[in-house]
């Protein structure tokens, strides 16, 4: 008799809980009638002088080594080369309406993968749209990625799109460099990324990666595309 009253006690409590959690959304609700999902539509990759994506369709890159050495990447031919949307949702972090409404849009991205026919690498470059909710609104950069798998990779932003007070204070994550020798190549405005166990990536607008090593194998540096 006493654990079934006390059950009923519980239950009463549970549900009187749930009704008043219910009452107040209600009314958070009705206190905001006006925060609703806002749509910024499509966002496409933007025309920057000096920069082009840097790969095309069919594209085969030659890399040597210190020992000469070649070490060939050709397109996946299903995923080679895609030019795709991404479904952007995110809540709005500020205001009235904070948690309440959500900012949508899609954001356009161009994807390449390679594949080294001996060794184990994947070259991926992906140059995209991205969003970055500033309160209650966005902000939309366009970025590009590079990376040669095992987590070595580089990236930096392409076009600002006039955002760029919100980037005065950031400390780039690059290395960035007017010209560069790799081996007995030289290439021009490289951006790069070395990491603790020795990897380093280099990569530039005019050829994509144009250097790679993973920890402490060899340097391999790009000779030519065909």
């Amino acid at each position: 008799m006493f654990k079934q009253s006390l059950k009923s006690k519980l239950d009463y409590s549970y549900k009187s809980t749930f009704l008043i959690v219910c009452v107040i959304a209600g009314l958070c609700g009705a206190c905001n009638p006006d925060c609703k999902d806002i749509d910024y539509g499509d966002q496409y990759l933007i025309d920057t002088p000096g920069f082009l994506f840097p790969y095309e369709s069919g594209d085969t890159l030659y890399f040597q080594d210190g020992s000469g050495h070649e070490l060939i990447f050709t397109m996946n031919p299903f995923l080679g080369m895609e030019k795709t949307w991404f479904e952007f949702s995110q809540d709005v972090e500020d205001g009235a309406c904070k948690g309440e409404s959500k900012i949508n849009s899609r954001l356009q991205q161009v994807v390449t993968n390679l594949r080294s026919d001996s060794l184990d690498y994947l070259i991926i470059c992906h140059h995209y749209v991205h969003s970055i909710i500033d309160g209650t609104k966005p902000l939309f950069i366009d970025i590009i990625y590079a990376s040669i798998g095992g987590g070595i990779a580089t990236d930096h932003r392409t076009n600002d799109r006039g955002n760029e007070a919100y980037f005065i204070d950031s400390t780039p994550s690059y290395t960035f460099e007017e010209h560069l020798a790799l081996g007995t190549k030289e290439f021009e405005k490289v951006y790069s990324n070395t990491y603790p166990n020795g990897s380093q990536i280099y990569f530039n607008h005019e050829f994509g990666i144009v250097g790679f090593k993973r920890g402490s194998k060899p340097l391999w540096v790009l000779d030519r595309i065909e």
